[in-house]
């Protein structure tokens, strides 16, 4: 029963916390101080009514005291509860002026490098404006003239076509790029630009603990290490390209090579990243870093250095955890491979994406981590769904959380 429903059907004088006062006061009490808190009226009550000898005394003590002790309660209760809120509000409040500073730093950085970017072009319309203004003077400066009627070309004979047919030592002129696809949108022009950038970049690990291995990685040696390495491939061009002659021994400009490289930085975990000039020259550095003969790559970056070969990382879902699949070992590797049809070295490794210790006892099935040898590879598993211990499962890319 609620105890105040209870004293208001009491008959004794007690109903609130001011006639508890006002009792004490009139059995004898001196209440010194106007307003007594909670704890000291509870135990001036307990002395009463252990001193009284009236049962009607000391049933209104004891009813006053739990009066008291419920009011104490409640407000303890409440305090503590709205304690509790207050505390999660204001993490939540703290949580959300984190994210907002956050993006008030990305806008302020984005707005920089648009100001950045927007000077850039001013700068670049002017340089079109001078030159646009020299092309004009140079062609009213031009003296005009008539030129003579053209002839058109007698109709070509059998043996005049066979006569001007190429032979076979002949090169073929090079095709133009196609034109640019003018209906693309925005964001499939940006994949195809982060694309082309990624085929023109190389990454070259070093052993920190190699003594032939660059020592110096500042902004100037890493210029002078840049045209060092440029002055090797332009060599190792010139060398490869002389096999490939004409029969008087003259050298043809279109199989003529030129692997240049734009652009070199290092980076702290001990790796070169080297920007290309084209794809093409990209590809010829990777085929002359595994050729013994040119020697390309320990040469210029120490006797253990390496190409650190590009993962594309896929996740696989709901893949059955409880079976005989192990992806840390090759074997099951290659029952993927086989089973789904892929090529031997498509996936070059796989690992569980959340430690096997840190699992549920009840749980079935866990996120697998797929590393692809290629982009190409990669985007055939994203279309198409594969096989994994029997079950057909989906693939999504690995993609990064923002900061």
């Amino acid at each position: 029963m609620d105890i105040r429903v209870l004293l208001a059907n009491d008959p004794g004088p007690i109903k609130s916390q001011s006639n508890t006062q006002a009792w004490l006061k009139k059995k004898g009490w001196i209440l010194v101080s106007k307003s007594y808190d909670c704890k000291k009226l509870v135990h001036i009550l307990l002395l009463a009514a252990l001193t009284s000898k009236k049962l009607s005394e000391l049933r209104n003590a004891t009813m006053a005291a739990v009066l008291l002790l419920d009011n104490a309660i409640s407000d303890h209760v409440s305090d503590t509860l709205a304690n509790l809120v207050a505390t999660k509000a204001l993490s939540q409040i703290e949580f959300a002026a984190n994210r907002l500073n956050s993006l008030a730093d990305f806008t302020a950085a984005a707005d920089t490098r648009q100001a950045e970017a927007l000077l850039a072009l001013n700068k670049a319309t002017e340089c079109l404006t001078e030159v646009l203004l020299s092309l004009d003077t140079i062609v009213l400066s031009t003296p005009m003239t008539i030129s003579a009627p053209t002839e058109h070309p007698a109709h070509p004979t059998w043996a005049a076509i066979a006569a001007s047919a190429p032979t076979q030592k002949q090169t073929a002129s090079p095709l133009l790029p196609p034109a640019p696809n003018l209906t693309a949108s925005a964001v499939d022009i940006r994949l195809q630009q982060c694309i082309l950038h990624d085929t023109r970049m190389v990454l070259v690990e070093i052993d920190l603990a190699d003594e032939s291995a660059p020592k110096d990685c500042s902004t100037t040696d890493n210029s002078a290490l840049c045209n060092k390495l440029n002055h090797h491939l332009g060599e190792v061009d010139h060398a490869d390209t002389a096999m490939d002659t004409m029969e008087d021994g003259e050298m043809l400009e279109s199989t003529m090579w030129k692997t240049l490289v734009l652009g070199l930085s290092y980076s702290e975990c001990g790796v070169y990243v080297l920007e290309f000039a084209t794809a093409d020259a990209t590809y010829r550095f990777c085929g002359y870093s595994t050729d013994e003969m040119w020697d390309i790559v320990t040469a210029n970056f120490g006797h253990l250095a390496k190409i650190k070969p590009k993962a594309y990382n896929l996740i696989a879902h709901f893949i059955p955890c409880h079976g005989q699949f192990d992806p840390s070992k090759q074997e099951h590797l290659h029952t993927i491979k086989d089973e789904n049809g892929l090529e031997p070295c498509s996936i070059t490794l796989a690992s569980w994406l959340k430690a096997t210790d840190r699992r549920s006892k009840y749980q079935a099935v866990a996120l697998l981590k797929i590393t692809c040898s290629s982009a190409n590879m990669a985007n055939e598993l994203l279309k198409h769904c594969i096989f994994i211990s029997g079950g057909q499962v989906i693939t999504c890319k690995d993609l990064k959380e923002p900061i």
